[in-house]
Parts: structure tokens; sequence; C-alpha cells
């Protein structure tokens, strides 16, 4: 039976990166991959870390302080740290004999501005290891052939994480 592929998709600020960071610390999985935490100053957003959960690594993602020839709304998009650590992050994670979960956190338009990182993704839901990735609304049409896709609202928190948590063990 081939490993679970699963997404977790959402309205903003609906909690799908919490969700899949608890899921992965409570499946008792080794897992690596990345995540992307926003970063505020004076309780305004300003943007976006990339970490690498399984080194620790970490850059800029996205800020409304870069100049970049990517950008989303007002975010400019650090190609460099996107590549060195999110892409990387992903390829370590796809061949590590040590990794048991794939988390990718997220699967969005910022993220995909790196046709690398997007290789990585293919990669890592190609591969014969479980992944769990938040994917962008907008971007459900293009993954779901991989895998399943859960649509997270705050009112079905608790079964989504059930079923996601059942399926990753399965």
């Amino acid at each position: 039976m081939p490993a679970p592929k699963l997404f977790v998709t959402g309205p903003p600020r609906s909690g799908k990166s919490t969700l899949a960071i608890e899921i992965a610390k409570e499946t008792g999985f080794r897992f690596g991959g990345i995540s992307t935490p926003e970063f505020k100053e004076g309780g305004e957003r300003k943007g976006f870390m990339i970490k690498d959960l399984k080194t620790g690594r970490q850059g800029v993602l996205a800020s409304k302080e870069l100049r970049s020839p990517a950008n989303v709304g007002s975010y400019g998009v650090n190609l460099a740290d996107l590549d060195r650590i999110g892409s990387e992050a992903l390829e370590n994670a796809c061949f590590d004999k040590d990794i048991d979960l794939i988390v990718i956190d997220e699967i969005g338009k910022m993220e995909l501005f790196s046709k690398r990182f997007k290789e990585a993704v293919i990669a890592c839901l190609q591969s014969n290891k479980r992944v769990l990735a938040v994917l962008h609304r907008d971007y459900v049409k293009d993954f779901k052939q991989y895998g399943e896709v859960f649509n997270l609202t705050p009112e079905n928190r608790a079964e989504i994480k059930k079923r996601l948590l059942a399926s990753l063990k399965q």
C-alpha cells in the first residue's frame, strides 16, 4: 500500500499550519520538511520565515521590506532563502532514511515562484514516504491527483485532525 499523501487546505488563518505541525509531533514519526511561520513587528505581520524542520536552519521566505522580482501582495519573496533552505530541506527529507514523514508548510504562490521548490515537492509526492502538506486553496486542482485533500474549518478541526492522524498511521 502506498504511503499516504495528505493535503490540508482552507481559508486564511484557519489553523492549517498549526495543525500540520501538531499532527507531525503527535504521530511519533521522525519528520522533516519545512514550516513557514509569520513574523511580526509591533503586532503587525511583516513577513514569513522558512524553517528546515530537521536541522532548524531558517531564513526569510518573504517580507514587506524585501524588494524582489517575485511578489505576492506587499511581500517580496526571497528566492535565495527559499531554495537554500526550503528546497534543500525537502530534497533532503525525500532521501533521508531517518525521515518517516515529510511536512510541507506550505505549497502556495510564494513557494511556487521557485522551480526547484516545485520539483522538490513533486519528488516528495512521488516518493514512498508519508507526506502532510498545507496547500493553498488556489492550488488544490493542481495537486489533488497526488493524494487526499482535507478542507479545514474551525468547526471541523477536531474531526480533520483525527482523520489525518488515522490516515498517516495506517
